[in-house]
């Protein structure tokens, strides 16, 4: 026993000694929430995982499979001026006159795009612009305030979207003061 007495000593002085030095916040794991985490080293997540609010990555990113979203907006208008936020929040924008067949849309300011959505340079958004009027309709595009309009070089392209046609728009910002919209009409294949 009294061999033991030692042990039991120097057991209760390491106990002691680690409980001071210890930090003493408590450590969960699981369905925990905190204002911040910094992780060193990698982070593997399996399961279902979401992020609300704005999510910072630096370095290189992996995604295996990504599926862009963004809601449908829809616009009657013979003449309109597209805002920023449809332009961010939307992956399609569906067009249709009133009243006429032929009307005009304007792109956001490279402002309020830099604002909303492309506060980086490098950054870019693609959208898909449905003229759903009839077939004799059109809708011309014009550039925002400081945005460079862009559409390919071949002969007969414009930047007037036929009806019944959709057209790939995609903005991107290629410096401090530039950004440029690529206007590419589609047609149905078939």
């Amino acid at each position: 026993m009294n061999k033991l007495l030692p042990i039991a000593i120097i057991a209760a002085v390491v106990i002691g000694f680690l409980g001071w030095v210890l930090p003493s916040q408590k450590i969960t794991w699981g369905g925990t929430t905190a204002d911040d985490w910094n992780i060193g080293g990698n982070l593997t997540v399996t399961g279902t995982s979401s992020l609300t609010g704005a999510a910072a990555f630096a370095g290189e990113v992996q995604v295996p499979s990504l599926i862009q979203g963004g809601s449908v907006t829809a616009i009657n208008a013979t003449s309109s001026t597209l805002t920023s936020a449809q332009i961010c929040d939307s992956s399609i924008l569906t067009w249709t006159t009133t009243g006429s067949d032929q009307g005009t849309t304007t792109l956001p300011s490279e402002t309020d795009l830099i604002t909303d959505c492309l506060d980086t340079i490098g950054d870019t958004k693609t959208i898909l612009f449905r003229n759903i009027a009839s077939a004799a309709s059109t809708t011309f595009l014009v550039a925002g305030t400081d945005i460079v309009l862009l559409m390919p070089e071949a002969t007969g392209a414009d930047v007037v979207i036929e009806g019944q046609n959709n057209a790939l728009i995609t903005f991107a910002r290629q410096a401090a003061s530039t950004t440029v919209a690529t206007v590419i009409e589609l047609v149905d294949a078939d």
